[in-house]
């Protein structure tokens, strides 16, 4: 983890995990991160820790439209729900949510949920990954994770 400082009282810095009471639970890691602490240690003000999906949610309104993949073809809703999802080491998912006057942030670890086989050749896969994986998540199926030699 880099954090660059331009004399400034506050940093915002995002990782992969669970952020509970200002402290960064990390996925795939034995890290807990206290944003309290490391604000001391850096002598700022304020240390804000945010999920890497939940920052990464926040920018949506800053990107173009050419930065965007459509999957489905819809028709635009103004303030409807939006959803980031992004696959690589792990499987990150974040929504935004419209409360009247803003949006809102809402991260998810939704790439733990259990991978939930739906057809013969699925049920395959699950078993071949059960041989080299605990438990076989969304993740693991999506990301790179399952893809590694054991």
């Amino acid at each position: 983890m880099r954090v660059y400082i331009r004399r400034k009282s506050k940093r915002r810095v995002r990782l992969a995990g669970v952020v509970v009471d200002g402290s960064l639970h990390a996925e795939n890691l034995p890290w807990v991160l206290d944003g309290a602490a490391i604000a001391r240690k850096l002598h700022l003000n304020k240390v804000e820790l945010l999920n890497d999906l939940a920052a990464t949610a926040l920018s949506l309104e800053h990107l173009d439209s050419s930065d965007f993949a459509i999957l489905n073809e819809g028709i635009p809703q103004p303030d409807a729900t939006k959803a980031v999802i992004a696959a690589g080491t792990g499987l990150g998912e974040a929504t935004l949510h419209w409360d009247g006057q803003q949006y809102r942030v809402a991260p998810s670890e939704g790439g733990q949920a259990e991978f939930a086989p739906r057809g013969q050749r699925e049920i395959q896969l699950l078993s071949h990954l059960n041989k080299l994986l605990p438990q076989v998540s969304c993740e693991d199926i999506i990301s790179a994770v399952a893809s590694q030699d054991p």
